[in-house]
């Protein structure tokens, strides 16, 4: 394998270690994903050194052989004085259907801040299928936790701190493939809530999300506002599909109606073997570990050999 970071090392402050770290967690979001909402333990074994504390599971509701169940999408941890929302990719029938809906929202992504009477619009427009998934309610859910955006923002209000100094309260928001576009979502409304906290996106092969609006929300530091400018950056293959899906839809008059958000960090793959097999890993999680120096064989999601070589 080839990797091309077209990042300048000199100018960016993206973290590879940091990067390897939310991999990791997303890898662990899978797992639970796997085991299930009923068999989740409250902490997550560290990479190394401490384990992290699991503050909620991100539950959506699906439908499975005509029965309504609930799927782990991902959880919310804090280690020390930092703090991860981190997102699977996707894995049901469920998840792929959202994916295609890829017109936009006729509304934008709107967020409850505390204090504020109406909700407030993150500027732009976004995929609908991903828009819904991250706040569509379940109302056999507890109160405060019936959509993944509710949970979220019902585990921040209880666990972080506004007080605390500014290194005391960074927010790391990471997932791959479906999982990136729930992140880029999760990024923009605790941006809209917490204007002045640290927060940082890492995405891996995440598809676009929404506009160049929305875009811009996340490039532009709104100073109007006080919002600090959060870091966006997105890993990709650049033979993997799924970055470049939904296509733009150029406009003559609007522009591009889908954009991607943060900083690119590509490589390239160039593993032999056979065609199918080539395209099928090329999105997994095993590929985006080796670009990151990380051992494709802990990633693997099965026990068949890996069709290439790191």
């Amino acid at each position: 394998m080839a990797s091309r970071n077209v990042l300048d090392p000199t100018k960016s402050s993206f973290d590879i270690d940091r990067a390897r770290q939310l991999l990791y967690l997303g890898k662990l979001a899978r797992k639970r994903f796997k085991a299930g909402p009923d068999q989740l333990l409250n902490s997550l074994p560290g990479e190394s050194g401490s384990d992290y504390t699991v503050l909620q599971d991100l539950l959506f509701s699906q439908i499975f052989f005509l029965r309504k169940k609930s799927v782990v999408f991902g959880f919310v941890a804090q280690r020390d004085n930092e703090f991860f929302i981190v997102f699977r990719g996707s894995q049901t029938i469920g998840d792929w259907v959202s994916n295609t809906r890829f017109y936009q929202s006729w509304k934008p992504l709107e967020v409850e801040v505390p204090g504020k009477s109406d909700p407030v619009a993150v500027p732009g427009y976004v995929h609908k299928g991903f828009r819904a998934q991250y706040t569509r309610p379940d109302p056999k859910r507890p109160a405060g936790l019936q959509s993944i955006s509710e949970s979220i923002r019902t585990t921040f209000a209880k666990h972080f701190d506004e007080s605390k100094p500014i290194d005391q309260r960074r927010i790391y928001i990471a997932g791959h493939s479906l999982g990136g576009a729930l992140a880029t979502l999760a990024a923009a409304e605790l941006r809209t809530i917490y204007k002045d906290a640290e927060i940082y996106l890492y995405t891996s092969a995440s598809p676009r999300v929404g506009n160049s609006d929305f875009e811009d929300f996340f490039d532009a530091e709104g100073k109007s506002e006080g919002i600090k400018k959060t870091k966006a950056f997105r890993i990709f293959n650049t033979v993997d599909a799924v970055p470049n899906l939904p296509p733009r839809f150029e406009s003559p008059m609007e522009g591009p109606k889908y954009v991607h958000v943060g900083e690119p960090f590509a490589f390239t793959n160039n593993s032999r073997g056979r065609l199918p097999q080539r395209l099928q890993y090329q999105h997994t999680l095993p590929i985006y570990a080796c670009a990151l120096g990380l051992d494709p064989e802990d990633y693997r999601y099965d026990d068949k050999p890996l069709p290439f070589n790191c």
